[in-house]
This record gives C-alpha cells, sequence and structure tokens, in this order.
C-alpha cells in the first residue's frame, strides 16, 4: 500500500526546509504535473513524489541544471514515461483482444472436434454391427453347406 506524506514529512525526510518541498512542488504544478491533495485539500506526497524530489535535489545540484530546468527535464521526463506506459497498456490491451479470439477459435475447434469424434463413435458402432451381422452370415452359410 501506498503511504502518503505531508510536506513537513517530505521536508525531514530529504533533510531540506519545509519552504525548499513547498517550492519545489509549486515549480512541479507550474509546470502541469499534479500532486495528489487529502480530503481536506492538503497536499500529500508519494513514495513517487519523494522520488521525483529527490531527483530534483541530485539534478539542481550539477553544474547544467537550474531549479526550474530541472523541474521542467523531470516533468518532461515523467511524461515520456507515462507515453511508454501508455503505448505498453496499448499493446498488452491489442495481445489480450488477439488471446481472447484465439480462445474462441480454439473452443469451436476443441466443438467440432467433439463433434467428429462423436461422429466416429457412431460409426464405429456401426461397424461393429456389420462386422456382427457378417460373421453371422458366414456362420448361416457354413451351416447349409454342411454335408
Amino acid at each position: 500500500m501506498n503511504t502518503y506524506l505531508k510536506v513537513g514529512d517530505v521536508a525531514s525526510l530529504l533533510e531540506v526546509t519545509y519552504s525548499t518541498i513547498s517550492k519545489y512542488y509549486a515549480l512541479f504544478e507550474k509546470n502541469n504535473y499534479r500532486f495528489k491533495r487529502n480530503n481536506q485539500g492538503n497536499l500529500i506526497f508519494s513514495d513517487n513524489d519523494v522520488e521525483l524530489f529527490r531527483k530534483l535535489i541530485q539534478l539542481k545540484n550539477t553544474p547544467d541544471f537550474t531549479v526550474e530546468k530541472a523541474v521542467v527535464h523531470l516533468v518532461e521526463e515523467s511524461m515520456v514515461d507515462t507515453i511508454d506506459l501508455t503505448r505498453h497498456i496499448q499493446n498488452m490491451t491489442i495481445k489480450h483482444a488477439e488471446l481472447e479470439q484465439l480462445i474462441q477459435y480454439q473452443a469451436q475447434i476443441i466443438k467440432m472436434q467433439q463433434k467428429q469424434q462423436h461422429r466416429i463413435e457412431e460409426l464405429y458402432k456401426i461397424h461393429e454391427k456389420s462386422v456382427r451381422e457378417i460373421e453371422e452370415l458366414i456362420n448361416q452359410k457354413k451351416l447349409f453347406n454342411q454335408p
């Protein structure tokens, strides 16, 4: 189960100030990233959100990134991940539909095989009856042809 943390909890966990986390989430939301809110409307952060803040802290400390650039980069990365996940789900949905069709086709084949098996059994019974009748005829002929 996913646990949710408040702003102060995240700040303590990441060893930054409350205002730093406030600044970070405001920048993310400015770039169309949305965080969850509880029933009272207070922000709450998932484990994934905390990891996002961790990545932000790492990126902003590299020479090529400001906090703003790091946020934009992470939001774009998140969108790419979402797009990839959406594509994967679409592919899985297509595969699921193909499997459903295959299962239906297999069910039809099984039904036809059962009908064929039943017909084979009927033909075998007819064959057995014919063999018995032939044997009876042979026996009758032997009786008539005895000296």
